[in-house]
């Protein structure tokens, strides 16, 4: 009797400690996704993509993506590649872009950002190698990328 009471307990304290386990890893998995729709909304983000497509140019940016729909802004030192989600190898419609990667020279240095269209019209700035983890970078960078953002949707007629 003494054994199964404490074999319920260890079982018990396992299942515990996994279910504390998963949950921090979905909440760090999720901590990766900000919040971009206030600042950037479906809509702008399908206006900048077409003009993007129709007007810019095509480049590579790493071995992964070849010959990408791209947009250099050079007043404010920014490439915006556009990544296709559907990576089948057939070649990508125009909503198959649902990815755009900004690369931003700030001196020596350059700062990425993944803006992502989800299915549900949603934009989100994906944390992919956790660069803004620290919350007080997390809101400037947010805040930075917001400027960004809104100077080249001024730029080319979009708002």
């Amino acid at each position: 009797m003494m054994k199964q009471h404490l074999l319920k307990s260890i079982l018990s304290a396992f299942f515990v400690f996994m279910v504390l386990s998963v949950s921090g890893q979905q909440v760090e998995r999720y901590n990766m996704l900000i919040d971009f729709n206030r600042q950037f909304n479906f809509y702008y983000f399908e206006q900048l993509r077409a003009y993007i497509i129709n007007n810019g140019d095509r480049k590579t940016y790493c071995p992964s993506y070849k010959d990408n729909p791209h947009l250099r802004i050079g007043s404010l030192l920014v490439d915006i590649y556009l990544n296709p989600t559907n990576n089948d190898g057939s070649e990508p419609s125009e909503n198959d872009y649902n990815v755009m990667y900004l690369l931003e020279e700030q001196g020596s240095k350059s700062v990425h950002y993944y803006l992502y269209l989800n299915p549900r019209r949603d934009v989100f700035l994906y944390d992919f190698d956790k660069q803004f983890q620290n919350t007080a970078k997390r809101e400037d960078a947010v805040v930075h990328l917001e400027k960004i953002i809104e100077k080249i949707l001024i730029r080319y007629g979009i708002i």
